[in-house]
């Protein structure tokens, strides 16, 4: 039987809640309290274990009803469920078995008809086949702070990476800032369509104002920033447009309101700079102008404007890394780099080839490398074969054996690994850092790097970039056409 109502009445009396308070006897302040309700007009249903446990009993009997009832149709719903839970897994798998075969196809496709091209540099630009996967790996670079070369008296410490960041954009590598602004009477606009910067106003005081975000330009990148004719016509005597350093304030490639219409500047190698492009602006002198602006790799300037495209990629790593790869695509983080203390090695007296005045040491770097610039320090100069000069504060690896550290130091200072190690307790430590011979593999996050349409172009904070892809081949064939075309005629024979 189904679950079986019943219906519930209140208690109804002529005073409801009344009670009268009878004391006991002898039991000072203790009383019992009965009902003083008057007349009762319904006695309504009573709260206690028989009303109760009826109550149990109806709802176990309904629910045991209910299931016996819904068993049947359950096990119909499950049936039909599952099939349709197969069906749409058949569908899903047919459907990711079709788009992995359209996937293969389209590669297989590209494989075989595209040049594939590999490149590396502080900044690189290349016509890939569009939304095809890129292979791309950033070079972590050792890099030391401050400038000169490294001594006692010039410490220069090593820098390590907390992460990588890398860019990829079109070829405009410009982000111009979008919003309106105005500072000291003048108002900057931008139209997102056309990338024109409209500047009205007379400015109350010299002053210089944004173009762009702040960017990351890797040490050693060439770029060249430049402007449209509207530039030269309108701006006032005096106004110029440069790249400014955000953190030294140092200016590049400026662009004088009459004089040329692009300027290249590469940046010193190292750990790079960030920039952001502004215009000098004089005091007094009214503004009406509207131009364009774009900053490429390379020392070409742009002839037709590009708008901005482009994303920003960051991985952070679980450690500093001094040297190593970081391949974007994987997820895999070589560390082949390493930071020792120089009083943690073991050191010996270098005896061949002496030179008066000083004294040259040898020790073991664990798991070194051998070969040319594969070390740096905050004090001692790399130079190769160290242990054939005749300078002091001078460091280098072995160019054929692994594990070999020459170092130089002024006889003054020590004549004896002790006495070298007594003086580095006293006047300070010495970093090393060195490439190692088989680093371990870290695996991070893979981020798939997909080719943007038309000119890619790819660079990184920490170094080099390398990139491997497949060029498109409406790129490659107007390229050939271009060269034939600036052949001209070609002489009969």
């Amino acid at each position: 039987m189904g679950f079986v109502k019943k219906v519930w009445k209140d208690r109804k009396v002529e005073f409801p809640g009344r009670r009268r308070m009878a004391p006991v006897q002898g039991q000072d302040g203790v009383f019992d309290v009965m009902r003083a309700e008057g007349r009762v007009t319904e006695e309504g249903c009573p709260y206690n274990s028989q009303t109760m446990n009826d109550l149990e009993d109806r709802v176990a009997g309904g629910l045991e009803d209910m299931q016996r009832q819904v068993t049947g149709h359950d096990r119909e719903m499950l049936l039909a469920v599952q099939k349709a839970e197969r069906e749409a897994s058949y569908a899903e798998t047919a459907a990711q078995k079709a788009q992995q075969l359209a996937d293969g196809m389209w590669a297989q496709t590209v494989q075989r008809l595209c040049s594939p091209f590999d490149t590396r540099g502080p900044v690189v630009s290349c016509h890939p086949v569009k939304a095809y996967p890129l292979d791309v790996v950033s070079h972590i670079a050792p890099v030391q702070e401050g400038a000169g070369d490294p001594s006692p008296t010039n410490v220069r410490p090593i820098k390590g990476w907390s992460g990588v960041d890398l860019t990829q954009s079109g070829r405009n590598l410009a982000k111009l800032l979008p919003d309106t602004s105005t500072r000291n009477g003048v108002t900057r606009t931008l139209n997102p369509v056309t990338g024109e910067f409209t500047l009205k106003g007379t400015p109350t005081k010299a002053f210089s104002l944004a173009l762009t975000s702040s960017m990351q330009m890797p040490g050693g990148a060439t770029i060249t920033n430049g402007v449209d004719n509207n530039f030269f016509k309108s701006m006032p005597e005096g106004a110029y447009l440069y790249l400014r350093d955000t953190v030294s304030d140092k200016e590049y490639a400026s662009l004088d309101a009459h004089g040329d219409m692009a300027k290249t500047v590469t940046f010193p190698a190292g750990s790079g700079v960030t920039v952001d492009a502004r215009l000098y602006i004089p005091k007094g002198k009214l503004i009406d102008v509207t131009f364009r602006y774009a900053m490429v790799q390379g020392s070409t300037a742009p002839t037709i404007y590009q708008p901005y495209q482009g994303k920003d990629y960051t991985q952070q790593f679980d450690q500093l890394v001094y040297g190593g790869e970081y391949h974007w695509n994987t997820g895999e983080l070589t560390p082949s780099w390493k930071k020792v203390m120089l009083s943690s090695l073991t050191l010996g007296k270098y005896t061949s080839e002496a030179v008066p005045g000083i004294t040259k040491f040898s020790g073991a770097l664990p798991g070194g490398s051998h070969g040319e610039d594969n070390i740096v320090s905050n004090k001692l100069k790399y130079k190769a074969r160290a242990h054939g000069r005749q300078d002091p504060w001078l460091c280098s690896t072995h160019a054929t054996l692994d594990e070999y550290l020459y170092l130089t130091v002024p006889e003054s200072i020590a004549k004896t690994p002790e006495e070298f190690k007594s003086w580095l307790a006293q006047n300070g430590d010495i970093e090393i850092a060195y490439k190692t011979t088989n680093p371990e593999t870290i695996q991070m996050n893979p981020q798939p790097i997909l080719a943007l349409d038309g000119t890619n172009t790819l660079y990184s904070d920490a170094g080099d970039t390398t990139v491997q892809g497949y060029t498109d081949p409406v790129w490659e064939r107007q390229q050939l056409r271009d060269a034939i075309a600036a052949l001209g005629q070609l002489p009969t024979v």
